[in-house]
């Protein structure tokens, strides 16, 4: 099985990108960015901005990782604020699903708009439009929610699709990707794990914890 971990860093200064705490030579770490940079873990990938917003921009190598990525089975996407702690290969020794998420603290989409207007994530307007979209579509409150930074992915073609719905949302709505991925995740009918919030230390840890 042919394995990528993944990483985005667009527009985002000099904040360097964090090294695994487990590294397999078998698996590329491969990590796009819109300047110049070096590790010496991390296979730099150079790539020109194509939106203007640099968070939706770095979104687009996170949703549509396995269509941008066509040489991998399996991958793992992780935000450049988290460090991997898992070894990937024993990871998916042990996932079968399609996509594996880990809960969020929250269990529901509307409480994290709500979060997400108060912090301005986005636009307020976008944020609101985005809610009642869903709510148009019965989507239900404390449905579940999941951290959007770190993903496992099986690239199959239930998984494309999922991804496909995903960037859809995120294109036609806010860019904060975790409002929509439950829905997503449940509309599409992939396979999906949701792992508990005890387990996350296993696998990744945020920048600063």
């Amino acid at each position: 099985m042919k394995i990528v971990v993944v990483t985005a860093s667009i527009g985002e200064g000099r904040r360097k990108l964090l090294t695994p705490q487990v590294v397999n030579p078998n698996v590329r770490y491969v990590a796009f960015a819109d300047r110049p940079m070096h590790h010496p873990v991390w296979t730099i990938k150079r790539v020109d901005r194509k939106l203007a917003d640099r968070c939706r921009d770095a979104k687009r190598y996170k949703v549509l990782l396995s269509t941008i990525i066509q040489d991998a089975d399996a991958s793992i996407w992780v935000d450049r604020h988290c460090r991997i702690m898992c070894d990937p290969v024993e990871v998916f020794e042990r996932f079968t699903e399609d996509v594996g998420v880990f809960a969020h603290f929250r269990n529901c989409c509307y409480h994290e708009a709500r979060a997400c207007r108060k912090r301005k994530k986005d636009s307020e307007a976008i944020i609101n439009a985005t809610v009642e979209r869903l709510r148009s579509e019965q989507w239900p409150p404390a449905a579940g929610l999941y951290y959007g930074g770190f993903l496992l992915r099986r690239h199959t073609e239930g998984e494309r699709a999922f991804s496909r719905l995903w960037w859809d949302r995120i294109s036609a709505g806010t860019r904060r990707d975790q409002i929509t991925l439950p829905f997503c995740l449940h509309k599409s009918e992939v396979s999906y794990r949701i792992f508990p919030r005890s387990e996350i230390g296993s696998f990744f840890r945020i920048r600063g914890k």
